[in-house]
């Protein structure tokens, strides 16, 4: 028998209630935590639609919960799909048609998860990668170790450098390094506007002038802003932007980066 869709959506939604009830939180501050506004948290706690796996992946994490065990009601519930853009569910921020084969590495996530939960086996799931990121250097660090206890900004800055614009096939974002008050110091972060869904944006940090660097991010974009965590000034550092999108334009560059300030 097909899974119901509709049942399955309000399994999901019953389950990140319950995550979004462990945390403790109101929607509005779980926004820079999941990268989600509280109007997208809503419909999403609501089932009338589904979010991308990161917000859920989040919410998990704000909740101290494994993702993994969520994955499978994800999979079931991201079935349906909007019928010619309009009326009924599906993931948020996605097109009706086309998503399996736009994101082929996370639907066969998906996939795995709901074979490996209906054999009754358990498993390590890599995090798929969705976008690889093209660098010319090697990042020596990444998000984890760099920048897990960085704040988030507020949306008062101002931009330290002349934006770059990473060249999408229908847009073109603007990537900036934005510098302002960050819980009482000045601190920098980079910012990306006129983002579409799966974009994501990150800050590069470096001591030598760039010759290696630490990386804080990627963070993915479910809007059209999106931002990293922050860092305070310091004259021994010097700091750039980047981001990237998933559909580049041909010959074009994925992801393109600020000069380092």
């Amino acid at each position: 028998m097909r899974p119901d869709p509709a049942g399955a959506r309000e399994q999901l939604a019953q389950r990140l209630k319950a995550l979004h009830a462990k945390t403790g939180r109101s929607l509005k501050e779980l926004e820079p935590l999941v990268h989600a506004s509280d109007s997208s948290l809503s419909r999403y706690l609501s089932g009338r639609t589904v979010p991308p796996w990161s917000v859920v992946e989040g919410l998990c994490r704000a909740a101290g919960e494994p993702a993994e065990p969520t994955r499978l009601a994800w999979a079931l519930a991201s079935r349906e799909r909007r019928p010619g853009g309009a009326g009924g569910a599906g993931v948020d921020g996605e097109p009706a048609a086309g998503w399996r084969e736009r994101h082929p590495r996370l639907f066969f996530a998906a996939v795995v998860a709901v074979t490996a939960a209906v054999a009754g086996s358990a498993g390590v799931f890599a995090g798929a990668r969705l976008f690889p990121v093209t660098r010319t250097q090697q990042a020596v660090r990444t998000q984890d170790e760099v920048c897990r206890d960085w704040s988030w900004p507020s949306d008062a800055g101002q931009a330290a450098l002349p934006p770059v614009h990473p060249l999408a096939t229908d847009h073109s974002p603007t990537v900036e390094l934005d510098r302002g008050p960050v819980d009482g110091r000045q601190q920098v972060w980079a910012k990306v506007t006129g983002a579409s869904y799966g974009d994501r944006v990150w800050l590069d940090l470096t001591s030598n002038n760039g010759l290696t660097w630490s990386q804080c991010g990627p963070f993915p974009v479910t809007g059209t802003t999106g931002a990293s965590r922050a860092h305070p000034m310091d004259p021994a550092l010097r700091f750039r932007a980047c981001a990237d999108t998933p559909h580049h334009r041909p010959g074009a560059p994925a992801n393109a980066c600020t000069e380092f300030w």
